[in-house]
C-alpha cells in the first residue's frame, strides 16, 4: 500500500455552475506546485482523484512549414493519425471532388494552387471584356 503523505478533509466551495476544492500550502508545496496555475487531474474507477504538477507545457506550433516534418516524426515515434471521424457520415462517392490539401508559406499564408491562379485570371479577363 502507498504511504500517505498528507491526508485532508476539504469543502466543496461552489463557484458558478462548478465546485472547487482549496488544497493546503502543504500539499501543493510537496507536490512543487508553487506558482503554477494548472494541475492535471484524474478521476480513477475506483473514485480516487489524482492531482499532478503539469511540469512540461509543450508550446503551441505555428510555423506551419514544420508540420510536416513534425508528424513524419510523430509517425516514426510510434504516434499513429486518428482515423477520419466522418468517413461514417460522408461516402467516397459524395467526397469526389473536394480538394483537401492546402500549402502554406512560412509566414501561414495559403500558397494559391495553380487551378485558382487560372481561375482568377480568367474572371480578370471575363471582367475587363464586359
Amino acid at each position: 500500500m502507498e504511504e500517505e503523505i498528507h491526508w485532508q478533509i476539504a469543502k466543496l466551495t461552489k463557484i458558478g455552475n462548478s465546485y472547487g476544492i482549496i488544497l493546503t500550502r502543504k500539499m501543493l508545496k510537496h507536490m512543487n506546485i508553487t506558482d503554477s496555475k494548472q494541475v492535471g487531474i484524474l478521476l480513477k474507477n475506483d473514485d480516487t482523484l489524482v492531482i499532478k504538477n503539469t511540469r512540461r507545457v509543450i508550446p503551441l506550433n505555428l510555423d506551419v512549414s514544420t508540420w510536416g516534418r513534425e508528424i513524419d516524426k510523430a509517425i516514426k515515434a510510434g504516434q499513429l493519425p486518428e482515423p477520419c471521424m466522418w468517413s461514417d457520415y460522408v461516402s467516397e462517392e459524395a467526397d469526389k471532388g473536394w480538394t483537401w490539401h492546402v500549402e502554406y508559406d512560412a509566414a501561414g499564408n495559403e500558397i494559391p494552387s495553380a487551378d485558382k491562379e487560372q481561375k482568377k485570371k480568367n474572371k480578370k479577363k471575363k471582367n475587363e471584356k464586359i
